[in-house]
Parts: structure tokens; sequence; C-alpha cells
């Protein structure tokens, strides 16, 4: 068996990625005592290969590196292990599981790896050690199997299936923007709306909030004020002759009696806590 479409480390992996470290493998002896069938071979080393994944260092096949580049272009999730989070090289494709940390989790429904393959029960040694070192023929073969092609139909669908929702994506694309446009509108209207409304509040609260004690004094104690300069001064007209005296008594007291009001509640606010 050979690791095709990456360049690998595993200590089941050779420098030419083949499946050398499998035990049952690594003589004939051991192969003839193990008393196992090459699918069930086959079986356990994929087994083995997915719970202990081999380290990629570079992605050859040209599938493999726009899954890898598809995967590179979404977003971080928002928790990574420092492993993911810092590649160890700008060229070193990702590790395993960073790769899977990334993508999105889907509901497919693969087929098992078969546990026999009886077409390679029937081949001579030499046949199968063709197989095994001949990277094209061993493609081939693989390519061939029911599994591989379920899954390549499998893979048909899900491209089908995205370009379909793709389609369907650009057909709304103008009805969007139209309602981008007219949401952006609105939010513009209603920031400009409260805006306004925070300036009349502020200005409301301004306008209707309880004079503070020692304003209002102040304001007493000015109209105090006024209200004695103008008595003083009718009372100047009178004493020059220029009013009457029955108008005189009646804007003189009138004065008086507004100053010493106010005079009134000036002191009383004064002293009121």
């Amino acid at each position: 068996m050979t690791l095709v479409g990456v360049s690998a480390s595993h200590p089941w992996i050779d420098t030419r990625m083949r499946i050398t470290g499998y035990g049952p493998i690594q003589s004939d002896s051991q192969w003839q005592s193990a008393n196992i069938l090459l699918g069930a071979a086959v079986n356990d080393v994929v087994k083995h290969l997915q719970l202990n994944p081999p380290q990629v260092i570079e992605i050859k096949d040209s599938t493999l590196q726009r899954m890898q580049k598809r995967a590179e272009d979404q977003p971080a999730p928002q928790q990574t292990t420092a492993a993911s989070a810092s590649p160890s090289s700008n060229d070193a494709p990702p590790d395993y599981q960073s790769v899977l940390s990334g993508l999105p989790a889907r509901d497919i429904e693969l087929p098992s790896v078969p546990s026999s393959f009886p077409e390679l029960e029937t081949m001579t040694r030499s046949e199968l050690q063709q197989l095994f070192d001949k990277s094209s023929t061993f493609e081939e073969y693989a390519k061939n199997q029911p599994v591989a092609k379920t899954v390549g139909d499998l893979k048909s669908d899900i491209v089908e299936g995205n370009v379909k929702m793709a389609k369907e994506n650009l057909a709304k694309e103008d009805g969007l923007t139209s309602l981008y446009a007219s949401v952006s509108s609105l939010r513009q209207s209603l920031k400009t709306k409260i805006d306004t409304f925070n300036s009349l509040e502020k200005r409301y609260s301004q306008v209707f909030a309880p004079p503070k004690k020692q304003d209002v004094i102040r304001d007493l104690t000015k109209a105090k004020r006024e209200a004695m300069t103008k008595s003083d001064s009718i009372a100047d007209d009178f004493v020059s002759g220029s009013v009457e005296l029955e108008e005189f008594l009646k804007n003189f007291m009138e004065h008086r009696k507004i100053h010493h009001v106010r005079a009134a509640k000036a002191e009383r606010l004064k002293y009121t806590n």
C-alpha cells in the first residue's frame, strides 16, 4: 500500500510513502504466520492511520490542495490550539487537527472500508508486489474499487448541489442588494431621529429640572431691590409734584408690598433645608 497525493511522516511510512511498518508485512514468514486475508490487513492499516494520522509535510494532489486552500480561507474558530494558531512554516500545510477544526460539521454518510478484497486474494505474490510498487497501477486499481466510485459519485453530487445553491444565491443578489439599501436608509433615518430625541430629552431635563436654592435666593434678592428702587422713584415723583396723592399711595404701596413679600420669601428660603 502507498500513500497517494501527499508527502507525510509516520512510523509506518517510508520515504517513498509506502506502508512498511505494519507488523504482518515485515517479512514473508510474518505474513504467513499472521494467517489473515489481504482485505483484513488493508482494513487494519486504514483504521490505524485514522486513529494515528500521519504528519502531512506537503500536499501534491491538486484536489487536496484546493480543499486545503478552502480550509485556510475560512475564518479561524474562537478557540484554537497553539499548534493551529502558529504553523511551523509558511510553506508547510496545516496539521490534521487544525484542518478538521476549521471545517464545519457535515453529516455525510461515507461508505465503510471493505474488510476483504477478493480480486487481490487470487493474485500471485509477484502480481501483488507489482501492484504495490507501481503507483500508477495501484491508483488505477483504487479508482476502480466500488468504494472509490461511491465516494466519487458522492463528490459529484456535492459539487452539483453547491453549484445549484450558488446559482440560487446569485439569483437573489439583486433583491438582497435592494433590501440592504432600504435597511441602510431606515437605519440612518432612525439614527437621526434618535439623536434629535436625545437632544430634546436633554433640553427637557434642563428646562423642567427644579431650580437650585441659591439661584432662587439670588433672583428674589434682585427682584426685591428692583421693587424698592421703583417705589423710591414713585416717592420722588410725588415730592416733585408730578404725581397726585391718590395715585402715589396706590403705586407706592403696591411696590413696597412686592418688595417686602420678596424679601420675606428670600429670608424664609435661606433658612429652609
